[in-house]
């Protein structure tokens, strides 16, 4: 339950043509290491009955939470070796920091329970002061139905920072959530039915629970419903988490979850009114701000028709709410086409706002794990834990036992956790029990109940269950949001169906293409991706043609590429992806498309909803310059503008900016996009007499909320912003130059591709840090390019071996710019090699940490 999340920043922007960053190997699959038992007998034996599952409940067995360097488990147990002076003859919950174990269903004053009254179900809140578990016994005075209720232990009631101090009158406190504060009496009302499935938010505030009592009037369904508690006001009455939408009249729900800080609940229900467009068989239904929205919905967005919730064991939500991992019988119409399996665990993910369904317990081929059941998910949607018996999910799956599964939704990879410690299959029947991950550090664990004698090396395996945590690694990058794919993949290449996009007039159709799920690119979470897109032999009129990349739906008035009759143009754009993970080409006139994706980002990059313009010169007439350099520059304000942070928020966007009608003298003209203020030394675009020109450009913003374009010549300037960067990217004040090998009058390469790469020393140039810079935002241009007829290119690189990829095509002659986020290697080197011959400008905007 502890919060964690994933950003992942590696180091690839761009593509094989244009934006084709060094390549490096993606985020690995989990790695499991040696397990361990979470608790054994006093006497160092193992427990004389099960750990982490009584047979009782029908929630949580086993919650966990990383406080510090101390993990607080807790469980329910009918093991009466686990402590001494155990003889209630029950079950009971008890915590444990991996050394120490205590018994938490007792009284206030350390008490233990009724001979016989069980304790299940415990929960524990993220800084592991507040615990909440079902018990038959009756430790509050008022409490005297005879039935099962929720209670809430407070291990520290007298915040002195000691954790269960029975012994200390006030240390600990014992309280019974399930009751609700009465405003016309002034009393609690309590459950004489009972209550059972107490769950608690990281926050250790609101606690969910189910209970047949009506505690509300209106609840008037004779069956479960769930309520929430909030701890913090002992005079606020219960929340009615499963009441009926407006037009409804009975509502009713079981097996809650809770997000982090309680505002969200995810219930289980047979009810079809908790929603107003409810589907015929009720489903699962997210509760927030006494609104319902059901997850079980179709990727038409309409309820389903056909699924039912898991009646057994509870679905997994994330502290923030926006993901859900959840069992559904006759998920057919959760996925595309009906293709939906029988059973099986899907994945809800909301966030970028609109969400989307996939399915989770799926072997390589997509074939489902139709026995698939109990998920577990990460505080930050990366992993998915579940188990099932199904023996296709993973090649050292042989035992024809019940196996825990851990699927990381990042690289697309299925592990098997309960496995012995060669890696081979256990010798027993395992099932999941908790999950936590901690993005910080690569590390997680997961818990899982088992039979088994050789999970991962631990000892185990008598008759009865035993509790195992089994950590296991993953590579993460930094925050930054971008994760590299191994080498750039090409998405996209009309040329093999021998069919253009597009038509002269501009009425043609946009090319949809489905980037999330292909290639590397995970199914969900995507907000955007890296790619070098190509036009290849453009077909336009007199007035030219370009493209428009965008997330499908709604064409926006921007461009990504320009071309004229019979150009070949490549340009790195980051490309926003629509809900169902497609993007969407625009061609206004007729050409092949490329398209080849390097990375891609999940955070630290927030995409807008489509491109925006937000610059065209063309509109007033005037150009911006002048073709002796001594024109003003154009001051374009973007802080709030078409969904843009205000000023003083904004530090950096993506942007596409386009010269239009060209005018320069022989020696050519540049453009220089900076943070208004004093102009730096450097260029983002370089162009000759009529041409036109787009490139990618990250741009620092300035404590105003503007961004300045100064152009060497005159033209009309475009710029469509695709979005912006969050912290992560440390944007210089002004782009500094970092190489311009034209001073030395050495140029790079050899045209037979032979020459050696120039090694550019960046940590500690310019204003870049002497350390951690793991990838910097480069603007890099070809000068006097020198090729044979097959042209050249230009691949940047941390150095060591050369991937096969490229950053800059050009031909013999060419001045070509591109926009690059390139790896730095460990000595602080970025390393430009040429197949051809050719100056190279080098120019820094930032780096990521």
């Amino acid at each position: 339950m502890k919060k964690l999340s994933l950003c992942a920043l590696s180091a690839l922007v761009g593509s094989s043509l244009a934006l084709g960053l060094a390549p490096q190997l993606p985020v690995s699959a989990a790695t499991p290491a040696s397990a361990t038992l979470v608790a054994t007998g006093t006497s160092g034996s193992s427990a004389n009955s099960g750990v982490g599952d009584s047979g009782l409940g029908q929630a949580w067995g086993v919650n966990t939470t990383l406080v510090g360097s101390t993990r607080w488990t807790v469980f329910e147990s009918s093991a009466s070796n686990l402590i001494t002076s155990d003889t209630n003859g029950a079950s009971d919950i008890f915590v444990t920091n991996g050394s120490t174990v205590t018994r938490l269903s007792v009284s206030a004053s350390g008490a233990e329970g009724s001979i016989g009254a069980n304790s299940y179900d415990p929960t524990i809140c993220a800084s592991g002061r507040k615990v909440v578990f079902t018990t038959e016994n009756e430790w509050d005075t008022t409490d005297a139905n005879g039935a099962e209720d929720v209670y809430v232990v407070d291990r520290d009631a007298n915040n002195n920072g000691i954790l269960d101090e029975f012994t200390v009158s006030g240390g600990v406190t014992t309280t019974l959530v399930s009751q609700s504060y009465n405003t016309d009496t002034g009393e609690y009302d309590i459950s004489y039915l009972g209550a059972n499935s107490g769950v608690i938010s990281d926050d250790c505030i609101k606690v969910a629970f189910v209970t047949d009592m009506d505690f509300k009037f209106e609840d008037l369904n004779f069956g479960p419903d769930v309520y929430v508690r909030d701890l913090s006001s002992a005079t606020t009455p219960l929340t009615w988490a499963s009441q009926y939408a407006t037009n409804g009249s009975a509502g009713g729900g079981y097996l809650p979850a809770i997000s982090g800080d309680g505002a969200s609940v995810v219930v289980s229900t047979e009810a079809t009114d908790l929603v107003s467009d409810s589907g015929a068989v009720g489903g699962l239904v997210l509760r927030k701000a006494n609104v319902g929205t059901y997850l079980t919905r179709t990727p038409a967005g309409v309820a389903s028709t056909a699924t039912l919730a898991d009646s057994e064991r509870p679905s997994a939500i994330t502290p923030d709410g926006k993901c859900v991992a959840f069992k559904a019988d006759r998920g057919y119409d959760l996925l595309a086409n009906g293709s939906g399996p029988a059973q099986g665990i899907f994945l809800w993910d909301n966030r970028t706002g609109t969400p989307v369904i996939t399915l989770v317990s799926k072997a390589p081929d997509g074939i489902a794990a139709t026995s698939a059941a109990n998920p577990r998910i990460s505080d930050d949607c990366r992993f998915v834990a579940y188990q099932s018996n199904d023996e296709f999910l993973s090649s050292a799956d042989n035992n024809r036992k019940t196996d825990v599964f851990l699927f990381d939704t990042v690289q697309g990879t299925t592990d098997i956790i309960s496995t012995n410690a060669a890696g081979a299959s256990a010798d027993g029947d395992s099932s999941v029990a908790a999950l936590d991950w901690d993005k910080t550090s690569g590390r997680g664990v997961v818990m899982i109940m088992s039979s088994a004698s050789n999970i991962h090396g631990a000892a185990g395996g008598n008759t009865t269950i035993d509790l195992f945590s089994v950590p296991f690694t993953a590579e993460v990058a930094t925050d930054g949001g971008l994760t590299a794919l191994s080498a750039p993949a090409r998405l996209l290449d009309t040329r093999t169906s021998g069919t253009k996009v597009g038509k002269t007039d501009g009425s043609g159709s946009a090319y949809d293409l489905t980037v999330a799920g292909v290639s590397g690119v995970p199914s969900t979470g995507v907000a955007a991706v890296a790619m070098n897109v190509t036009v290849v032999d453009g077909e336009a009129t007199d007035v030219g043609g370009f493209v428009t990349v965008y997330p499908c739906g709604t064409r926006p008035n921007s461009s990504n590429l320009n071309f004229v009759n019979g150009q070949t143009v490549p340009n790195a754009v980051m490309a926003p992806i629509s809900a169902t993970g497609h993007v969407c080409f625009y061609v206004y006139g007729k050409a092949h498309i490329l398209a080849d994706v390097s990375g891609y980002f999940t955070a630290g990059f927030t995409a807008l909803s489509a491109p925006t313009r937000l610059l065209d010169t063309r509109t007033s007439g005037t150009k911006v310059g002048k073709t002796d350099g001594t024109g003003t520059a154009y001051e374009l304000t973007v802080a709030g503008a078409s969904g843009l942070p205000a000023a003083g928020t904004l530090g950096t966007v993506a942007m596409n900016v386009t010269v239009v009608d060209a005018e320069a003298t022989d020696v050519g003209g540049f453009v220089t996009v900076y943070p208004c203020g004093t102009r730096p030394n450097s260029s983002n675009l370089n162009f000759v007499n009529g041409q036109t020109v787009p490139n990618a450009v990250i741009a620092s913003v300035s404590a105003a909320g503007k961004v300045c374009f100064y152009v060497y010549g005159k033209a009309h300037i475009l710029a469509d912003v695709s979005g912006y960067f969050d912290s992560s990217l440390t944007a210089l004040s002004a782009p500094a130059r970092l190489l311009d090998t034209r001073t030395s009058g050495n140029k790079v390469g050899k045209t037979d591709g032979s020459g050696t790469a120039y090694e550019l020393t960046v940590a500690g140039a310019s204003g870049l840090p002497s350390s951690g810079i793991s990838n910097i935002a480069l603007n890099v241009t070809v000068v006097d390019g020198e090729a044979t007829d097959v042209g050249g290119y230009v691949t940047v690189y941390p150095c060591g071996t050369r991937p096969n990829s490229s950053n800059l095509n050009f031909v013999n002659g060419q001045t070509v710019p591109n926009a690059v986020i390139a790896s730095v290697s460990a000595a602080g080197k970025v390393c430009f090699y040429v197949y051809g011959k050719a100056h190279l400008l080098v120019d820094a905007a930032g780096y990521f940490g």
